[in-house]
């Protein structure tokens, strides 16, 4: 009973942070639905996927903000499929950088392999570097 009880004390004190956010926008979205959710990693038998976005504002603009992002995936099996993401965010002096793995697992309702009917999970690992950069302010 005390391990039970220890076991719950534990768990309930430890904090878990979950749903880091990927800086995306909207109209980078049109076929670059593992961009948007985890669970599409590999959702479509066609191979490897790969994508490469870029968008960049107020053009000849020092500091503008601007972003950068870089995922693929791709089926490993019929039922499991596996992908990675890789983003730059800069926005003045504002930086971030990160890098999320992702395993999704698949629960198959086709009768073709072109279909996509399916209930899928995914989960990622991540890895985030904020910076922000004072050097240049003057104390006034």
């Amino acid at each position: 009973m005390k391990k039970i009880i220890a076991t719950f004390w534990f768990l309930s004190v430890v904090g878990v942070q979950a749903q880091l956010q990927t800086p995306i926008y909207s109209d980078y979205l049109m076929d670059n639905y593992y961009l948007m959710h985890p669970a599409m990693a590999g959702a479509h038998f066609q191979g490897i996927k790969a994508r490469a976005t870029h968008r960049s504002q107020w053009q000849q603009i020092e500091n503008a903000p601007s972003l950068q992002t870089f995922n693929v995936h791709s089926r490993l099996n019929e039922k499991s499929g596996i992908g990675a993401i890789f983003h730059r965010d800069s926005n003045g002096y504002h930086k971030r950088f990160g890098a999320l793995l992702t395993y999704a697992h698949h629960l198959n309702f086709f009768r073709a392999r072109s279909d996509t009917n399916q209930l899928s999970f995914g989960v990622s690992v991540g890895v985030l570097n904020d910076t922000h950069d004072q050097s240049s302010f003057s104390p006034s």
